[in-house]
């Protein structure tokens, strides 16, 4: 049985409202190899939607996957 685990990205500078979320895993570093593919995704979403304005043409948002953290969900 795969147990919820919550992820954040550490930084307190730059706040977006999918940093953070929960996975299932087997285990704390598979949840955080899912938790980062699961960032890499929505940043790369948010990414292409700056790319598609003309005034945001040339914004990125990158977050770095160092600063993740993961812990098992407290029920």
């Amino acid at each position: 049985m795969k147990d919820t685990y919550e992820y954040t990205i550490s930084s307190t500078l730059i706040w977006t409202s999918f940093d953070f979320g929960e996975v299932e895993a087997n285990s704390v570093e598979e949840a955080k190899e899912i938790a980062i593919e699961e960032l890499t995704y929505n940043f790369r979403k948010a990414n292409l939607a700056l790319a598609t304005l003309d005034n945001t043409i040339g914004f990125t948002i990158e977050f770095n996957k160092d600063e993740v953290q993961v812990e098992l969900k407290s029920i």
